[in-house]
């Protein structure tokens, strides 16, 4: 299963740092717990964050 978050755009993409930084804290935490198989975070420049969750069953 995929999931995508639109962080849209700002008129300073620089101002979306701190929490791209942060996102990326917790998307590799939840990689490392196996809670998550991957992510691909972009740059802030860009506006999209897509990680990949474990199919149940």
């Amino acid at each position: 299963m995929e999931y995508k978050l639109d962080v849209k755009d700002f008129p300073r993409p620089e101002s979306r740092m701190v929490f791209f930084k942060r996102l990326e804290e917790c998307l590799m935490m939840l990689r490392t717990e196996g809670i998550i198989e991957d992510y691909s975070l972009s740059t802030p420049y860009s506006s999209t964050t897509i990680f990949r969750v474990k199919a149940e069953g």
